[in-house]
């Protein structure tokens, strides 16, 4: 199954100042369908031994979320794509991925790409698709 969702709020900054952290919702008064990744400023030991130096992703539920774990993160201008790696599927309740659209300003878009670089930083699965 891929969830499908036109994100209504788009968010680059983590509401305390935490940890990098982008955030599309559905509507941010009801949210149904959201997508979250967050990233730590800097890895500590803990994280490291845990294998948690890494992106978090969560995806419309608590119980939908990772450490890694996806394959493929494709940003074009209007939407995004996302595929997870086939070894975490099966604890997914069917989810293969997420295809989400989104409108923002050239300068929203430019920041929101700007954030998730820096979450995605030592991962291969993003990329910015020209458009």
């Amino acid at each position: 199954m891929i969830v499908k969702f036109h994100a209504n709020s788009v968010v680059t900054e983590h509401p305390e100042g935490e940890c990098f952290f982008v955030g599309f919702a559905d509507d941010p008064g009801e949210t149904v369908n959201y997508l979250l990744l967050q990233r730590a400023f800097e890895d500590e030991e803990q994280d490291i031994t845990l294998g948690h130096n890494t992106y978090h992703v969560e995806l419309s539920d608590q119980s939908h979320s990772s450490y890694g774990g996806l394959s493929k993160f494709l940003l074009h201008r209007n939407q995004l794509e996302l595929s997870f790696a086939s070894d975490i599927t099966n604890q997914l309740d069917g989810i293969v991925g997420a295809h989400i659209t989104f409108q923002l300003s050239d300068q929203q878009f430019e920041l929101l790409h700007e954030r998730l670089k820096l979450v995605f930083t030592g991962s291969n699965c993003f990329a910015r698709v020209a458009t």
